[in-house]
């Protein structure tokens, strides 16, 4: 399952937005735009077990997550500068042996 986290943050509180930056980065998602992280999990437990250190690490403005499956993944659209870009695969879990 795809997580993606769209989020706002008060643009004079550059200290809560790099806070949740490195938060995100340190759980493993990568950055697509400023404020649009993205990751795969791998099973339920780890959705909800991401979902709480996320939650508990936002302590002002706003975000939201969006859990979404590899099918509907695959039917996104990414773009740069008028060309298209591959989306990201989910990782081969035997990478890490």
């Amino acid at each position: 399952m795809w997580l993606i986290v769209a989020f706002d943050i008060p643009s004079d509180d550059e200290k809560a937005y790099r806070s949740f930056r490195k938060l995100l980065l340190s759980n493993g998602f990568s950055r697509v735009q400023k404020s649009l992280y993205w990751r795969w999990a791998d099973s339920r437990e780890r959705v909800e077990s991401l979902c709480k250190r996320l939650s508990a690490g936002v302590k002002t403005g706003h975000f939201l997550l969006f859990q979404c499956s590899e099918r509907s993944f695959r039917k996104a659209l990414q773009m740069r500068d008028s060309i298209p870009e591959p989306l990201p695969e989910v990782p081969d879990p035997w990478l890490i042996f």
